[in-house]
């Protein structure tokens, strides 16, 4: 199965509006913890969503650190040195340059900058990095 985007008007647009939406309304309604937990199982599950040529979700890669991907060993996606020098790049470069790079790795569609799955993904990561020191900025090969 094979896809960096799904056509509009598909299930991920309907779960990324519907996240959004859970995110403008706020506590105002009774219903909170439920929207929450739904907008959270829709960014898991962006996280879980196999795409590109290569077929992988980010999860294959950060929930199964101890091996190595091409060479290079894989790390545990903690979100706790950017923005962070990469020797690749010479320069600094954000998380979201990072997710971006990756989808071009395996060869999917990246997303623009500041889109809703960029901003999903980054959100996420970072919550897996909470009461871990930060290391900003931090080298990377």
């Amino acid at each position: 199965m094979r896809r960096a985007r799904e056509p509009s008007g598909s299930v991920r647009d309907r779960e990324v509006a519907e996240s959004r939406a859970v995110r403008a309304a706020g506590s105002t309604e009774g219903n909170t913890s439920h929207r929450i937990s739904s907008a959270l199982q829709c960014i898991f599950a962006l996280y879980t969503q196999r795409q590109g040529q290569l077929n992988l979700a980010c999860s294959n890669c950060q929930d199964v650190w101890d091996k190595r991907l091409a060479g290079s060993a894989i790390t545990q996606g903690q979100a706790t040195g950017y923005p962070l020098y990469r020797l690749e790049w010479q320069t600094l470069g954000s998380l979201q340059r990072r997710l971006r790079a990756c989808l071009t790795g395996i060869r999917a569609q990246p997303y623009d900058y500041g889109s809703p799955e960029l901003v999903d993904l980054e959100s996420y990561l970072m919550s897996r990095a909470k009461g871990m020191p930060m290391e900003s900025p931090a080298v990377r090969p």
